[in-house]
């Protein structure tokens, strides 16, 4: 699974949490992949949720391509950067709506 951390914070009883932002891979949609979607593409997804911290496999890139910096070609054409795992994302997705934008 892939998510963006919003916010992390220690719970009365000291255990750390977060709050994560989901995205979905092609194959989780109600479309499902095809040959349009890039190997390592994701979908922001409006939808949050608490998590415990220790629930982190390990650190993760999401280039996103609406943002303000532009990403280099070999970026995007590579899935592992100094051992970083790392996506592209060009759309969002709505669960609920069953919709991209």
């Amino acid at each position: 699974w892939v998510c963006k951390i919003t916010s992390c914070w220690q719970s009365v009883v000291g255990e750390m949490c977060m709050e994560v932002q989901w995205y979905y891979r092609p194959e989780d949609t109600h479309v499902g992949r095809t040959d349009l979607h890039e190997k390592n593409e994701v979908f922001e997804n409006p939808e949050s949720e608490e998590q415990d911290i220790h629930c982190i496999e390990g650190p993760c890139r999401v280039i996103e391509l609406w943002s303000a910096r532009k990403p280099s070609i070999e970026e995007l054409q590579s899935h592992d950067v100094d051992g970083i795992r790392q996506y592209i994302c060009r759309f969002h997705y709505n669960s609920l709506k069953r919709s991209f934008t």
